[in-house]
């Protein structure tokens, strides 16, 4: 039999480990928040405003030079324009900073570093076109350097990305045109 003191001390081992377990919990708890709240930051930390802005200066140069306007550009690229930026050491190294850029953001989403919602947000429009109209250099790029690996994050997650896209736009046309129905 346990005299008062034994029992005692037993109470209050048992507050104590029910302390504990409840102080590591919260605590679980708060790291699992802040590690997402390190990933929403990131998400934003790594894409920088000024930057995009300024790959975009350089791109439209880059265009210009090959006779086709940037800001429309929506398809692939033709044979004879990759030749024409391959082949010029000055553009092909903006287009290579560029995708290069892209490819480490792509990377972070793949890996987990960052919220994928968030970043599907962000920049879904962006890969997802960077994609359709480099994907015919990057594959020679690829070719040339034996390298199948090219900025393969960039093209991963942006076809894991359109068939989203896809499915969102599509359900924003038909609330639209649901919308101008009912506003007559």
């Amino acid at each position: 039999m346990y005299d008062s003191l034994t029992l005692g001390f037993e109470i209050v081992k048992s507050v104590g480990v029910l302390l504990t377990g409840g102080a590591l919990l919260l605590n679980l708890r708060q790291f699992r928040r802040q590690v997402a709240w390190q990933r929403t930051e990131s998400t934003f930390r790594l894409f920088k405003l000024e930057e995009y802005q300024s790959f975009q200066k350089q791109l439209t140069t880059v265009f210009n030079d090959i006779g086709v306007k940037w800001i429309d550009k929506q398809d692939a690229l033709s044979d004879e324009e990759c030749t024409k930026i391959i082949g010029d050491h000055s553009k092909y190294s903006v287009i290579q900073a560029y995708l290069n850029y892209l490819d480490y953001y792509a990377a972070a989403v793949a890996s987990g570093m960052f919220d994928e919602d968030l970043a599907y947000q962000m920049m879904s429009g962006v890969l997802t076109r960077t994609v359709v109209v480099f994907e015919p250099l990057i594959l020679k790029r690829q070719e040339i350097r034996k390298d199948p690996l090219n900025w393969s994050w960039l093209i991963t997650v942006a076809k894991r990305w359109r068939p989203r896209m896809k499915v969102e736009r599509e359900k924003m046309l038909e609330e639209r045109k649901a919308q101008i129905e009912k506003d007559g």
